[in-house]
C-alpha cells in the first residue's frame, strides 16, 4: 500500500525537474508499477481480507474495486501520452510537456490515494487534491479559455464537494 502512494508522489517531484525524455520514461514506469501493485491486492480482496499500512492506509475489497481501474487508467494514459504529446519545439514546449507529466503523476497519486486512505478527513484531502491538480491540468495551455475553464471547474467541483 505504501508503494502505491509513494511511487506516483516521487514521480511527480522527479518529472518536474528532469529532462523531457526522462519524464516520459518515469511516468510510464510509474503508471505500470502502480497498476501491477494494485493487481497484487486482488487476492486479498477476493478473500475479504483488509490490508493496512499503519493507521492512514487501508485496502478492503471495495478499495480494490476502485483502485484497479484507476491505476489501469493511469498506466494506459501514461503509455499513450508518449505518442499523443508530440515532441515539442523550444524550451517552453518542453517545459509544458514536463509539467503535464508532473501534473498527470500528481493527479493519479491523488486518485490512487483516495480509495485506500483510512478516514474521512484524509479522503476529503485526497479528493480536494484531485480537484486542484485537475484544474491545473485544464489550465496548462495558459490561454484565456483554458484559465476560464479551470476556474469554472474549480467552482463546480468545490460546490459539489461542499454539498
Amino acid at each position: 500500500l505504501v508503494a502505491i502512494v509513494v511511487i506516483p508522489l516521487v514521480s511527480t517531484i522527479v518529472t518536474w525537474w528532469t529532462p523531457l525524455q526522462a519524464s516520459r520514461v518515469i511516468t510510464v514506469a510509474s503508471g505500470i508499477a502502480v497498476f501491477v501493485l494494485s493487481l497484487t491486492l486482488v487476492p486479498s480482496a477476493t478473500s475479504h481480507t483488509a490490508l493496512a499500512a499503519g493507521p492512514a492506509l487501508r485496502a478492503d475489497a471495495l478499495s480494490v474495486v476502485f483502485l484497479v481501474p484507476t491505476t489501469f487508467l493511469y498506466a494506459t494514459t501514461a503509455i499513450f501520452s508518449v505518442g499523443y504529446l508530440r515532441p515539442p519545439s523550444g524550451d517552453a514546449g518542453k517545459r509544458y510537456t514536463r509539467h503535464f507529466y508532473a501534473g498527470l503523476n500528481a493527479f493519479c497519486w491523488a486518485m490512487a490515494v483516495a480509495p485506500i486512505v483510512n478516514g474521512l478527513a484524509l479522503l476529503w484531502v485526497a479528493i480536494e487534491v484531485t480537484t486542484v491538480v485537475s484544474a491545473l491540468l485544464v489550465a496548462i495551455d495558459d490561454t484565456e479559455g483554458a484559465t476560464e475553464a479551470a476556474w469554472k471547474y474549480v467552482l463546480l467541483a468545490s460546490l459539489g464537494l461542499g454539498i
